[in-house]
């Protein structure tokens, strides 16, 4: 296993990473949507490529790596040992990532590793435009990754690896981001649930329009759920309850769509 700072420095996943951190935070509040657009892409593959370098951290001596590729072969070393190399230049994708790091015991926060993912796919693949609070959403999903990856997995500190400038400009909106945050889910805990079932969907609540979890009620005394109203401190467009729909998830539950609250599904 090689986990020197000097082996780790000189990585290339490592230093094209440092570069994307540094490129997004340039841009992570520019409303041109081009800009947007290449600050997600920053901050998706700059997360994928910590994770790489962990994979690479973790690769044997003498096997090309062999954690980061997609392709890998079995060989009989000079010593009559067998062993098993990367080859081709192709590295593993989100999917493999995930597998392989849960594989060696690596926790991750995948749920908002998954959020990441989502939002790059729906703005490269379906051209959906991304608000400046849903990009701070993911900023924040990402400082959290990136933070614990780092200085947990990587022995480095954050501030050390991407410079004091771009770590304080990451941590002071996902700082400000976290204050919203916080006050939106103290007074949703004020409702009270019919049930378990409400109570849980009630964690994955989105805003319709702009997809943040900025969702606060207006009234959270109400004891009727079609009777809740909520408004988007993202966008400021206000809401019932029936219209709200669930974000991250993926696994069926037994609600149906007449429910109060009309959600499909939450992941476990």
């Amino acid at each position: 296993m090689r986990s020197s700072t000097i082996k780790r420095a000189k990585s290339p996943y490592f230093r094209r990473n440092v570069q994307r951190r540094k490129r997004e935070a340039k841009v992570i509040l520019d409303a041109d949507s081009r800009r947007v657009l290449s600050a997600v892409r920053n901050i998706t593959a700059g997360v994928l490529l910590l994770f790489k370098e962990k994979l690479r951290d973790l690769s044997p001596a003498g096997s090309n790596d062999v954690l980061i590729k997609q392709k890998s072969k079995i060989v009989k070393a000079k010593d009559g040992s067998i062993q098993v190399i990367g080859v081709g230049k192709k590295t593993v994708d989100v999917t493999q990532i995930k597998e392989r790091l849960t594989d060696l015991g690596i926790k991750v926060d995948w749920k908002r590793v998954d959020a990441i993912v989502e939002v790059r796919n729906e703005v490269e693949h379906h051209s959906t435009t991304v608000s400046s609070t849903r990009l701070k959403e993911l900023i924040y999903d990402s400082f959290v990754v990136v933070s614990d990856m780092i200085a947990t997995h990587l022995g480095v500190e954050p501030v050390q690896l991407l410079g004091a400038a771009t770590w304080n400009v990451i941590l002071q909106h996902a700082q400000v981001y976290k204050a919203h945050l916080d006050e939106c889910t103290a007074e949703l805990a004020k409702i009270t649930w019919p049930d378990s079932v409400h109570e849980q969907i009630a964690g994955y609540l989105c805003c319709d329009q702009c997809s943040s979890e900025l969702i606060k009620p207006n009234n959270p005394d109400e004891e009727d759920p079609p009777g809740l109203q909520f408004n988007c401190k993202a966008c400021g467009i206000a809401q019932n309850s029936r219209n709200l729909p669930n974000r991250r998830s993926t696994n069926a539950l037994p609600v149906s769509i007449t429910s109060p609250l009309r959600m499909a599904a939450i992941r476990q």
